[in-house]
Protein backbone atom coordinates (compact mmCIF):
# COMPACT_ATOMS: atom_id res chain seq x y z
CA UNK A 1 0.00 0.00 0.00
CA UNK A 2 1.26 3.13 -1.24
CA UNK A 3 0.85 6.51 1.38
CA UNK A 4 -2.48 8.31 0.04
CA UNK A 5 -1.97 11.77 -1.45
CA UNK A 6 -2.43 14.79 0.43
CA UNK A 7 -6.65 15.50 0.34
CA UNK A 8 -7.95 18.52 -1.01
CA UNK A 9 -10.42 20.89 1.87
CA UNK A 10 -13.45 19.14 0.53
CA UNK A 11 -12.15 15.73 0.80
CA UNK A 12 -10.74 16.16 4.40
CA UNK A 13 -14.00 17.26 5.04
CA UNK A 14 -16.15 14.01 4.04
CA UNK A 15 -13.47 11.54 5.30
CA UNK A 16 -14.20 13.44 9.04
CA UNK A 17 -18.16 13.52 8.10
CA UNK A 18 -17.56 9.82 7.94
CA UNK A 19 -15.85 9.06 10.46
CA UNK A 20 -18.61 11.48 12.78
CA UNK A 21 -21.06 9.16 11.59
CA UNK A 22 -19.46 5.81 12.01
CA UNK A 23 -18.87 7.46 16.07
CA UNK A 24 -22.53 8.68 16.70
CA UNK A 25 -24.71 6.46 14.27
CA UNK A 26 -22.74 2.67 14.08
CA UNK A 27 -20.86 3.28 17.51
CA UNK A 28 -17.42 2.59 15.59
CA UNK A 29 -14.06 3.68 16.34
CA UNK A 30 -13.65 7.45 15.83
CA UNK A 31 -10.85 7.23 13.06
CA UNK A 32 -12.40 5.04 10.77
CA UNK A 33 -14.96 5.68 7.60
CA UNK A 34 -17.99 4.14 7.13
CA UNK A 35 -16.33 2.86 3.58
CA UNK A 36 -13.38 1.61 4.93
CA UNK A 37 -15.62 -0.10 8.37
CA UNK A 38 -17.84 -1.76 6.01
CA UNK A 39 -14.79 -3.33 3.84
CA UNK A 40 -13.30 -4.13 7.18
CA UNK A 41 -16.18 -5.87 8.27
CA UNK A 42 -17.19 -7.67 5.88
CA UNK A 43 -20.59 -6.06 5.10
CA UNK A 44 -21.08 -6.96 1.83
CA UNK A 45 -24.66 -5.58 0.83
CA UNK A 46 -23.22 -2.13 2.54
CA UNK A 47 -19.77 -2.13 0.94
CA UNK A 48 -21.43 -2.72 -2.88
CA UNK A 49 -24.49 -0.05 -1.72
CA UNK A 50 -21.57 2.46 -1.04
CA UNK A 51 -19.26 1.63 -3.78
CA UNK A 52 -22.60 2.29 -6.30
CA UNK A 53 -22.95 5.40 -4.73
CA UNK A 54 -19.08 6.83 -5.48
CA UNK A 55 -19.36 4.88 -8.47
CA UNK A 56 -16.53 7.27 -10.07
CA UNK A 57 -13.53 5.49 -7.58
CA UNK A 58 -13.47 1.78 -8.42
CA UNK A 59 -13.46 0.01 -5.00
CA UNK A 60 -13.85 2.56 -2.84
CA UNK A 61 -14.78 0.74 0.17
CA UNK A 62 -11.55 -1.37 -0.23
CA UNK A 63 -9.29 1.94 -0.54
CA UNK A 64 -11.17 3.63 2.42
CA UNK A 65 -9.93 1.06 4.55
CA UNK A 66 -6.65 1.11 2.97
CA UNK A 67 -6.42 4.70 3.82
CA UNK A 68 -7.60 4.29 7.19
CA UNK A 69 -4.81 2.11 7.82
CA UNK A 70 -2.11 3.65 6.39
CA UNK A 71 -3.44 6.99 8.19
CA UNK A 72 -3.19 5.23 11.43
CA UNK A 73 0.58 4.21 10.62
CA UNK A 74 1.23 7.36 9.57
CA UNK A 75 -0.32 9.06 12.89
CA UNK A 76 2.32 6.26 15.03
CA UNK A 77 5.02 6.96 13.18
CA UNK A 78 5.21 10.42 13.18
CA UNK A 79 3.91 10.44 17.57
CA UNK A 80 5.89 7.56 19.30
CA UNK A 81 5.37 7.01 22.24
Amino acid sequence: MNAPPKSIWPVRIGDALSQLANVLLLDGQANESISGRAYRSGWVLTTRAIDALIFWEPEHCRRAHEADVLRAHDWARRYPR
